[in-house]
């Protein structure tokens, strides 16, 4: 990961904070809600360039706690996991 550690990074989001990340010229933000303490959700947006589609691009819900392993294993990033594109992907502020 450029501009980061990635465990440092994957730690973050599994407790719901909020990254942004680029990746092939596309910047990506991903958190954790979990509004009533019990069911969680993890959410991944596309923020630039805008998609023709309306609402995160992925999202996965579980009770308790955000599934990470989901995230880290789900071909989000055009037909590719995150452990495949990490080492190409930015860590970034905004």
């Amino acid at each position: 990961m450029i501009n980061g550690d990635v465990h440092e990074f994957i730690d973050l989001l599994s407790h719901g904070f909020e990254v942004v990340f680029v990746y092939n010229q596309k910047k990506y933000f991903a958190q954790g809600v979990c509004p009533d303490g019990v069911n969680c959700e993890l959410q991944v947006d596309q923020w630039e360039p805008i998609p023709e589609t309306e609402g995160y691009i992925w999202t996965k819900k579980s009770k308790d706690k955000y599934d990470i392993e989901a995230f880290l294993n789900a071909p989000i990033f055009e037909g590719k996991t995150f452990w495949e594109i990490q080492e190409e992907t930015e860590w970034v502020d905004c």
